[in-house]
């Protein structure tokens, strides 16, 4: 199965692609409403399915600071990082483990509750 844009999930089949798909995007929705335990369930389901997700590390990365437990938070967002340095989302990872927290970048709703440094 060939599917653009997709990267490692491309081989891993249609099953896992549409299974994974939802999981990303519900994990996302659910950080946005902000359901923190919801999200974090769906995150993890989508890293089951496809561990080098670096969307799912980023988001556990957001949720972890949102929750307070800044180690976590540090440890997901390098773990993006590490996935591959070289993407959008790489960037903005390191800019938070660095400590500049810019304003989020796929909406949570909490972009107000942190001032740009």
């Amino acid at each position: 199965m060939d599917t653009p844009g997709l990267g490692s999930l491309a081989s891993a089949g249609a099953t896992e692609t549409i299974a994974y798909l939802p999981r990303c995007d519900l994990g996302v929705a659910l950080l946005d409403a902000g359901d923190l335990d919801g999200a974090e369930q769906a995150l993890r389901q989508n890293l089951a399915l496809n561990p080098k997700s670096q969307s799912a590390y980023f988001h556990l990365g957001q949720l972890y600071h949102l929750r307070g437990d800044e180690a976590s938070s540090r440890g997901t967002y390098q773990k993006a990082i590490e996935l591959d340095p070289h993407t959008y989302l790489a960037q903005r990872a390191r800019e938070r483990v660095e400590g500049w927290r810019p304003r989020l970048i796929i909406g949570t709703g909490h972009e107000s509750k942190e001032e740009d440094k």
